[in-house]
């Protein structure tokens, strides 16, 4: 039904190359243009510090998804760990709706599970603000990561794997660091833990892309344009 859908729009709209490639691959003649997901800038509220005597290495996602228990499970059991050893006063933050007994049951002093209920978007704002790093160790795919800008927005450092970050166009060691293993991720957190100065250029860094690529403003302007340039055509 999607398929025959399409077909009978003038354009249709993805909200990433990923998904506009999976569309031409089985509609070739679809005239298909991206608007990219985005985000409230106005929303978050946005860090002024990035020194801390008592950092929080931050995950956030909606836990129906597997990908997000399995790094939070991935956090909690293989970098957490070793950031602790560097940095002994660190704490681990889990975010999220819906989270699964195998999360909630291991909060302890160190780790703190918030398991939100889907309209708490307060907490979604205060865990940004609150958090040093943000720290997403995905590993499944998925569609654009909402979490991430959400950090971007609140001028959160991020220390992401590959797929983390899949389809935002961001650069490693410019807008976010990106580690796919656990070890370099690790060390990734603790050098910014330790160099707040290199935190905070990190987030002013994502700040502005995120401003310029995908603040909502930006995104309804390009949606306007598609419609007027149709409209025209009438």
């Amino acid at each position: 039904w999607e398929r025959y859908y399409w077909r009978q729009a003038d354009k249709v709209i993805a909200v990433s190359e990923k998904a506009r490639q999976e569309m031409l691959a089985v509609e070739a003649a679809l005239d298909v243009e991206i608007v990219p997901n985005g985000v409230n800038l106005d929303w978050f509220k946005k860090k002024t510090s990035w020194s801390s005597q008592k950092p929080i290495i931050m995950f956030m996602g909606n836990f129906n998804w597997l990908q997000n228990t399995e790094a939070a499970q991935l956090l909690i059991d293989k970098i957490f760990p070793l950031v602790k050893k560097e940095v002994r006063d660190t704490k681990l933050h889990i975010v999220g709706q819906h989270q699964p007994e195998s999360l909630t049951k291991r909060a302890s002093r160190d780790i703190i599970i918030s398991n939100l209920a889907e309209d708490d978007t307060q907490s979604i704002v205060n865990a940004n603000y609150e958090a040093s790093v943000s720290a997403s160790p995905l590993r499944g795919p998925g569609g654009t990561r909402l979490k991430v800008l959400a950090a971007m927005a609140s001028k959160l450092p991020i220390v992401s794997t590959e797929v983390g970050v899949t389809g935002l166009g961001v650069k490693s060691g410019w807008e976010v660091i990106i580690e796919d293993d656990p070890l370099a991720m690790a060390r990734s957190i603790i050098d910014l833990l330790k160099n707040p100065q290199k935190a905070e250029a990190l987030a002013q860094n994502a700040y502005n892309f995120v401003k310029e690529t995908y603040d909502y403003e930006k995104i309804a302007e390009k949606l306007s344009r598609i419609y007027l340039s149709l409209a025209k055509k009438k």
